[in-house]
């Protein structure tokens, strides 16, 4: 059985690509950046070298979120921004 898609179906999809074909390229780079980086930083905390390279590697992956964040916005589209939330004072023993 086959469905034959209406105008309605077909527009969601053409706004659905518009946000999703732009992405791959970004998508792309930032997996072939960021988790490498993230690897060897590890790899490389037992000499402390990696701890000194996990900063950046943890910069880097911030900026690919904020970036991958802001382009549906571009369309209107509301992202919130993950953020810490505060846990208030910790007790002591």
């Amino acid at each position: 059985m086959f469905l034959i898609p209406d105008r309605h179906a077909l527009r969601r999809l053409r706004h659905d690509l518009v946000l999703v074909i732009p992405g791959l390229p970004l998508t792309l780079l930032a997996s072939l950046s960021a988790p490498p980086l993230v690897v060897a930083a590890a790899a490389l905390s037992i000499i402390w070298v990696g701890v000194l390279l996990l900063l950046p590697a943890l910069t880097l992956a911030s900026a690919w979120a904020r970036l991958d964040r802001r382009r549906p916005r571009r369309w209107g589209i509301e992202v919130t921004t993950p953020g810490t939330t505060p846990t208030g004072r910790v007790r002591g023993g």
